[in-house]
């Protein structure tokens, strides 16, 4: 039987061509499980987390941003306020870790944006701080953050999709605010610390901020 030169090279170029089609497919694949791995492993380690701590707190505070400009000669930026402070009872914590593993494991979607984190659970072992999960609500987003001897280490993990706004509905029925004015809330409080409008004459409106005001 005579096999025609073009029709074999013909076939292998349909083989080269799919093969150049499907590769992406296959990777990109490969790409989302290992992200739905990692998000998975992410909530179910923050859980276990959670659960094995002494004792869990969660705190609604300032941030570096939130500062005025007009302020920023007077106030350091990174002497952070915190306007409340609660620590959970064995009964919150374990709902927000039971709430945890029964999330979806796919990963969130990233979002482009500038929003600072205002919200914080911070888990205690022993009388130190072991963990750190800064949230930020309108980018529904977290970043765990865990001690270590030589600082704070990043777990870079994708977050589950949906992480941000179980904590806002957790943070909510605990009676933490979720959207605020912050730099508005800041200038107050320090106003109260000094007894007086750190701005100066509180006769006269506050100055516009330089830069948008964070209100999530």
């Amino acid at each position: 039987m005579k096999i025609r030169i073009p029709a074999i090279a013909a076939g292998v170029w349909l083989m080269l061509l799919a093969g150049f089609l499907f590769r992406p497919w296959w990777e990109h694949r490969n790409e989302a499980k290992q992200r739905e791995r990692e998000s998975s492993a992410f909530k179910m380690d923050l859980a276990a987390a959670i659960r094995a701590a002494d004792s869990v707190f969660v705190v609604e505070h300032s941030w570096p941003h939130d500062l005025p400009e007009d302020l920023k000669g007077r106030f350091d930026p990174a002497d952070m306020i915190d306007y409340r402070r609660k620590e959970l009872s064995k009964e919150e914590a374990e709902n927000i870790s039971s709430r945890l593993e029964a999330r979806s494991p796919e990963p969130r979607e990233a979002i482009l944006g500038t929003s600072a984190p205002h919200h914080s659970i911070e888990l205690h072992s022993k009388g130190a701080r072991t963990d750190l999960l800064l949230v930020r609500i309108v980018m529904g987003e977290s970043k765990w953050w865990r001690e270590t001897p030589d600082g704070l280490q990043l777990r870079d993990s994708p977050n589950p999709k949906g992480l941000a706004l179980l904590l806002k509905d957790q943070l909510s029925q605990m009676g933490f605010r979720t959207r605020l004015d912050w730099e508005a809330e800041l200038v107050r409080h320090l106003e109260d610390r000094e007894g007086k409008s750190p701005l100066g004459d509180v006769s006269k409106p506050l100055p516009e901020p330089s830069a948008p005001r964070a209100v999530d």
